[in-house]
């Protein structure tokens, strides 16, 4: 379940990223404002899959000393 987080997070980060790009290309447009809302979700969504890798714990195999033996 840990991976699928973390898959889900670099996807949101990458989304982020690409709505920052945005966002600075608008700044003194119109479009400045509705990238910046778009940027803001970005990165609430970011946040939010972190705190489920996080709740997540550590893969299954790093946490079961005998598997890894």
């Amino acid at each position: 379940m840990r991976r699928a987080a973390y898959v889900t997070y670099l996807s949101r980060t990458d989304g982020a990223h690409q709505a920052l790009a945005a966002w600075q290309s608008a700044i003194g447009t119109t479009e400045e404002t509705p990238r910046r809302q778009e940027y803001d979700a970005a990165v609430s969504a970011v946040a939010e899959t972190l705190n489920v890798v996080r709740l997540e714990g550590p893969d299954a195999e790093r946490a079961d000393p005998a598997r890894s033996a």
